[in-house]
């Protein structure tokens, strides 16, 4: 690892830095929280890799497109071991260093949906059984969120700061449009709230100024002849307005240009096809000339330019990531026209806002960088709301969603999934590739989707979720999937949904197969697979380095004893005789753990829920050790829930999961005990109790477990999670050593279940 900001210069081929790149080496590398504000193209990707030293780092940001194009950059500086993840490149889904300790990742990109879902152990990444895997991770990285700016208030804006709070290490908050006020708080917040306490603010200088003329349009109300540059691009607020806007420029004869649209109602490979092209013809140094109409998906994400922009006028912070496509390089210069407009379309929370960017603009005639930012602190009013609510809050609400595990906290605390999934075709049995379209345009009786789906015949499915298919509902309120009548109703690659132009009906059918990944077990006796779990406790050394750091911890000894113990102990349970029986193994026999699907110990009948057991036979054991008051018993429960949680997260005993029981193969967990070095000599046969659960006790049990015994949202559930993924994360590596790999084709169902997608 490069031990100074020069070092790291030459590692990735940079003969020298931008001012004050530096500063965020020294500031990190001190321990201390870095907020910097840097203008687009000062270089703030490349300040932050170098910067970055030992331990984990989760890079969040709000795009998926960002994800790749960052994660692209960081490979080429050579500076470290990256991985990209999101939903669609599903690469690395528990976002931690990963299953080689010689080799880590040390840097992990992904969307800002996948951090704050993993924060809140509501994973949109992985399965919810695994949910308890997550948060610990997050807890213990160091956290990068980019782009803070764009998230939503109230929502990941607010679930962003309460990471940062739970966070255990230095983090970095990346923007260019933060108003002064907003950025004192930051500043304040982070050094007062968290556990690190120092911060450093670095306010980076535009690395080069261009000149940028400002003048007022009409509205788009004359749009059949426009001020057109070589390259123009012209955002609406809205995606009508946009393709009528692309379509009365495509038919006009005043315009020779090529003309093109992007808005986020096309298929993705059409809107992949539009994004490449436009990057090619509107990049730095580009002789193409051309016009680009879109909407608000143009401020991120897509690095483009134009000596002239129209656009309609938008929120401060807004207008600021717009017009940062307008002369974006050094050397060029722009016009940059802004339209008032009557409907604030999808700003209407930010009405007033927009009327005093209006008030400001009128007269102005350049846009500089003291502009810049005296058009930034026009939201101050709103962030001052902003932030008078988020006061009101308290971090405590994430142990609250973390102990629920509910999944509808995800629309509250990061973002509201509220779209309908539409296709154009007649049966729902298809597999299509699908269109997010806005629930709310289906209810605007002026708008293309109400009469589309309305006034000729639709089909509304509902996707039900246990039997993981489509079922079909007349209600349009209930529907998650939309089929539109092809004879009312097409879609062209380079318009979108359209009445005009009929077809297109055949791009939305997926013909494609998915690739499901199963896995078979090989045989394996229980003293091979606790101590291949032994072997993998190398795959989360990470974290048990940082249990030595927690308070209740505070020693590497500790911290060992806990993980082995979690080992020993969590699969007490497959030594009943009930569960053995249900592997063909006698009482006389050699246990056995995992069996393959056929031959001598293939299963023969379901065998009873362990977890549980393995962690109840160990309870008193755990309260002698522990305690069962106070710090003690948080630590007892931490425990327990690890060793009950360790097979299924989500899942909810109920009582008659509660079944009696009878522990078995005591001699040979004492001389498995005798013989690994590993094991404290005095986890043996002695200290599990009771040996025996008789039918009259169960109600007992079901009760403590219920009533008693649970970690609730009153409870610091954080060694909970690190024993969680301790555990989890050794016991999957272990159990991979003994999986046979199988892969099966399958239709396409990618559309049908992953509603939640980054």
């Amino acid at each position: 690892m490069h031990q100074s900001f020069q070092e790291a210069l030459m590692k990735a081929g940079f003969a020298s830095g931008r001012s004050k790149q530096s500063e965020v080496f020294d500031a990190f590398r001190a321990g201390k929280h870095v907020i910097l504000k840097a203008p687009t193209g000062w270089g703030k990707t490349f300040a932050v890799n170098a910067a970055l030293g030992g331990g984990h780092h989760i890079y969040s940001l709000p795009l998926r497109v960002l994800v790749d194009s960052l994660a692209e950059a960081t490979n080429e500086f050579k500076l470290y071991e990256c991985v990209a993840h999101h939903g669609q490149e599903r690469n690395h889904p528990f976002l931690d260093p990963g299953n080689n300790p010689e080799s880590p990742y040390r840097l992990v990109y992904t969307t800002l949906d996948q951090t704050l879902s993993a924060f809140l152990g509501i994973p949109i990444g992985v399965s919810l059984r695994q949910g308890n895997i997550l948060p610990a991770v997050v807890d213990n990285s160091h956290l990068i969120f980019d782009e803070f700016h764009l998230f939503e208030p109230e929502k990941s804006w607010t679930t962003a700061l309460f990471s940062l709070q739970r966070s255990k290490q230095n983090c970095v908050v990346l923007t260019a449009t933060l108003s002064d006020y907003m950025l004192k708080f930051l500043g304040d917040f982070l050094a007062n709230q968290t556990e690190v306490g120092k911060v450093e603010v670095i306010e980076a200088d535009r690395p080069f100024i261009n000149s940028k003329k400002l003048l007022k349009g009409d509205a788009f109300v004359d749009i059949d002849q426009p001020k057109l540059g070589k390259r123009t691009i012209i955002i609406r607020n809205d995606i009508a307005s946009a393709k009528a806007t692309a379509k009365e420029l495509r038919n006009s004869e005043n315009v020779d240009l090529p003309v093109y649209l992007l808005h986020s109602e096309f298929l993705a490979s059409d809107r992949k096809d539009i994004e490449t092209k436009v990057k090619s013809i509107f990049k730095e140094g580009s002789s193409e000339k051309a016009i680009l109409v879109a909407t608000q998906v143009v401020e991120a994400g897509i690095d483009i330019t134009c000596d002239v922009m129209h656009t309609d006028l938008c929120p401060p912070s807004s207008f600021i990531q717009r017009v940062g496509r307008n002369a974006r390089y050094e050397g060029e210069e722009g016009t940059i026209i802004w339209h008032p407009v009557e409907n604030p379309g999808p700003y209407r929370s930010q009405k007033e806002l927009i009327v005093t960017l209006e008030d400001y603009l009128e007269g102005k005639i350049l846009l500089d960088e003291k502009t810049e930012q005296e058009i930034i602190n026009l939201s101050e009013p709103f962030d001052k709301k902003q932030i008078e609510k988020f006061k009101s809050r308290v971090v405590r609400e994430v142990d609250k969603l973390r102990a629920e595990r509910d999944y509808s906290a995800y629309k509250e605390m990061i973002r509201s999934i509220d779209n309908k999934n539409v296709a154009i075709g007649t049966d729902l049995n298809q597999s299509y590739h699908f269109v997010s379209v806005s629930r709310s345009k289906f209810y605007n009786e002026d708008g293309f989707f109400y009469k589309a789906a309305r006034e000729k015949p639709s089909k509304y499915g509902v996707f039900d979720s246990e039997r993981r298919d489509v079922v079909v509902t007349d209600n349009l309120e209930h529907a998650d999937f939309i089929l539109l009548d092809p004879d009312f109703v097409g879609y062209q690659p380079k318009m979108g949904f359209t009445f005009d132009d009929l077809g297109g009906r055949e791009k939305f059918i997926d013909y494609s197969k998915d690739t499901y990944t199963k896995y078979d077990y090989e045989n394996e006796t229980y003293e091979q697979h606790i101590n291949r779990l032994y072997e993998s406790l190398s795959t989360v050394s990470w974290m048990i380095d940082r249990l030595t750091e927690h308070k209740l911890i505070g020693t590497k000894s500790n911290a060992d004893f806990i993980s082995y113990f979690l080992i020993w102990a969590h699969d007490l349970g497959k030594l009943s005789l009930k569960w053995q029986e249900a592997h063909q193994v006698g009482v006389d026999g050699v246990p056995i753990a995992h069996s393959e699907k056929e031959g001598r110990f293939g299963r023969v009948k379901r065998p009873p829920k362990h977890a549980w057991i393995s962690a109840w036979v160990v309870l008193e054991y755990l309260k002698e050790t522990f305690g069962d008051k106070g710090k003690g018993l948080l630590l007892t429960k931490s425990v327990f829930w690890a060793i009950a949680d360790h097979h299924g997260y989500s899942d909810k005993l109920e009582q008659a999961d509660i079944k009696p029981f009878k522990i078995g193969f005591l001699d040979y967990l004492d001389h498995m005990t005798a013989q690994n070095n590993w094991v404290e000599d005095e986890w043996n046969s002695s200290i599990i109790d009771p040996k025996v659960l008789p039918n009259s006790s169960i109600q007992e049990v079901y009760l403590n477990l219920k009533n008693a015994l649970p970690l609730g949202s009153s409870n610091d559930l954080s060694l909970y999670l690190m024993f969680s993924y301790i555990l989890r994360k050794a016991d999957q590596n272990a159990t991979r050593m003994v999986s046979v790999k199988r892969e099966e084709q399958k239709e396409s169902k990618k559309s049908m279940g992953n509603f939640i997608d980054d």
